[in-house]
């Protein structure tokens, strides 16, 4: 019997099915494996906005891929980390082209997320820092971004 020690597809590769389809008020619904989400627009420039923008399901998709991975190292580390809150400007170049405004062609673009990342913890200030770089690139989202948009999360921790 011949073993080998190459992992299963399993477990090297993960697949996820997702189902969306445009409503007929124009709306994009987004089905989960537990769940449903309307998204309204690419952006939304009405504060008042009932339903997410594309632009705040990716932004909050990297955010809590951030923070997760944050828990994640801390617990590896035995580092014991209180709240979390995070501020983030995303930046857009040329976003009136989303809307079709005359005058304003060519393509919109994020060029950058950056902001301040609020720690509470009672551990030393340069391991939590140490950590927050750490855990970056073991957000997924992290990764896919980095190479197209400059990202900046300055961490400020808070002695509990």
């Amino acid at each position: 019997m011949h073993m080998h020690n190459a992992p299963l597809d399993e477990q090297s590769h993960f697949r996820s099915l997702f189902r969306m389809f445009v409503t007929p008020a124009n709306k994009v619904k987004f089905y989960t494996r537990n769940q449903s989400l309307i998204v309204d627009d690419i952006v939304a420039f009405d504060a008042k906005a009932a339903s997410l923008s594309c632009v705040e399901l990716l932004v909050a998709s990297f955010i809590s891929s951030y923070l997760l991975a944050i828990k994640k190292e801390a617990k590896k580390a035995h580092l014991s980390l209180g709240e979390m809150e995070v501020r983030l400007t995303c930046t857009m170049k040329n976003p009136l082209a989303l809307l079709g405004v005359i005058g304003y062609e060519g393509e919109a673009k994020i060029t950058a997320l950056e902001g301040k990342l609020y720690i509470y913890s009672e551990e030393d200030e340069e391991k939590v820092r140490t950590l927050c770089q750490q855990a970056l690139p073991k957000s997924l989202i992290y990764s896919l971004l980095a190479p197209q948009i400059h990202i900046h999360l300055e961490p400020e921790i808070f002695r509990l």
